[in-house]
């Protein structure tokens, strides 16, 4: 349980590094764009006796143009490489997480029953049963139930497969 936690808190701290990554390449490129408006504005500063108001204006919002655009390319460029980020986090943490569960393994128990000069293993018990079901003319795949009464003492295994069929078969 704590194991889960930790990655837990590694997948959100992981998170937190990538948005702290946006964050700083979206105020790397607005701080590129605000410099290079303000380049625009001293150029435009300047007096130009040659052009008329209308056209120093016109000049002006190109340049503006000119200047919002080159930030929305670059805006485009951070949100790609900032979801491809994202992306191959998101892959790597599917892939942790499955390799975790697939090296999980359950307990098998192993079971032996002893009586006197008897020893059965309860696994070899429920393949003989299986045997005994498919020598009689039934398929394995067709077993849904089967309830298995060990009684030592007789030296055999009684067994009810599917509520109907029942038989016996030796320890």
């Amino acid at each position: 349980m704590a194991k889960k936690k930790a990655d837990a808190a590694k997948t959100v701290a992981k998170k937190q590094n990538i948005k702290e990554d946006i964050m700083n390449e979206t105020e790397a490129i607005v701080e590129t764009s605000e410099a290079e408006a303000e380049e625009q504005e001293t150029k435009t500063e300047e007096p130009n006796g040659d052009k008329t108001m209308e056209e120093q204006v016109e000049e002006v919002i190109d340049a503006v143009k000119e200047t919002t655009e080159k930030v929305a390319k670059k805006a485009a460029k951070a949100t790609k490489s900032a979801a491809s980020k994202v992306k191959k986090e998101a892959k790597k943490v599917a892939k942790e997480t499955v390799k975790k569960v697939k090296d999980k393994k359950e307990l098998v128990p192993e079971v032996f029953i002893q009586y006197e000069a008897i020893e059965a293993k309860t696994e070899d018990i429920i393949e003989n049963i299986k045997k005994a079901y498919v020598a009689d003319g039934h398929y394995v795949a067709g077993i849904k139930d089967l309830k298995v009464y060990i009684k030592p003492e007789d030296g055999c295994a009684y067994y009810v497969i599917n509520g109907s069929y029942a038989g016996n078969v030796l320890l």
